[in-house]
């Protein structure tokens, strides 16, 4: 018991160091554990999260798509996605939704199977994404730009060649 205990205090002091969300979800697909990090990342209260189901944390259009995997996921035991990294979409407290990456992990409780997800806010890195693409694109047109003034000097150059080689040579 004192090493169960031990175990569980160093599970929880890791935990709640995370700087990433952690979120547990029992076979039932409700919030059973939640760390800090979560708290602040969704805006929500541990109270408020716990006992609610995940799709609490989800904008409404990804959520019984999410709710038909779940329920597929618990009776198969077969995963359609890759769980390492997960691409998706987080909704706030106050409606903002948001990208989000997910690793996602499973443990075994009473025969059954619960999920356990590390989130992490990819705001930042979706928005640095964004401005590298919009920064490949200026730098594209801005070359396109510079390769058609080159190509209008040598056709001028050419044609003014052309305009004094006539009368010189005459």
């Amino acid at each position: 018991e004192s090493a169960l205990r031990e175990s569980e205090q160093r599970y929880e002091s890791l935990a709640e160091a995370a700087s990433d969300s952690i979120i547990a979800v029992d076979a039932q697909d409700r919030i059973s554990f939640v760390n800090r990090a979560t708290e602040r990342m969704f805006g929500y209260t541990r109270v408020e999260m716990l006992g609610q189901p995940i799709t609490l944390l989800m904008p409404e259009d990804r959520r019984e798509r999410h709710r038909a995997g779940f329920e597929r996921y618990q009776a198969t035991g077969h995963r359609k996605l890759d769980w390492d990294r997960v691409e998706q979409v987080g909704l706030r407290k106050d409606g903002q939704q948001f990208p989000i990456e997910i690793s996602y992990g499973e443990f075994q409780r009473g025969g059954r199977r619960n999920i356990v997800g590390i989130v992490r806010d990819i705001t930042e890195r979706k928005h640095a994404e964004h401005e590298r693409a919009d920064l490949v694109a200026r730098e594209r047109e801005a070359r396109q730009q510079a390769e058609a003034a080159s190509r209008a000097k040598d056709e001028f150059l050419a044609m003014l060649g052309h305009e004094l080689r006539n009368p010189l040579g005459a």
